[in-house]
């Protein structure tokens, strides 16, 4: 890990790896007990820990233009 940061130029350690997958799975509107199954975590803490969106961005997901976002349903292949 060490040497592959050197090459890359960015501070890099084996968990950035669980934190962009945790990160990006969020940002695609996954649910947390959906990610915490596929990890196989024992608890949602694990997500929370490894979750690197801000709160104002999954907030965006929820409220725009000062109302509530509803949106429809998804099924897992429109995510």
């Amino acid at each position: 890990a060490a040497s592959f940061g050197k090459i890359l130029g960015v501070d890099f350690y084996m968990h950035s790896l669980r934190h962009n997958w945790t990160t990006s799975l969020i940002r695609a509107g996954l649910p947390e007990t959906v990610i915490k199954e596929l990890a196989q975590w024992s608890s949602l803490d694990m997500v929370a820990i490894y979750n690197d969106c801000e709160a104002e961005e999954q907030f965006a997901n929820y409220f725009k233009n000062g109302d509530i976002n509803v949106s429809g349903k998804k099924s897992i292949n429109e995510l």
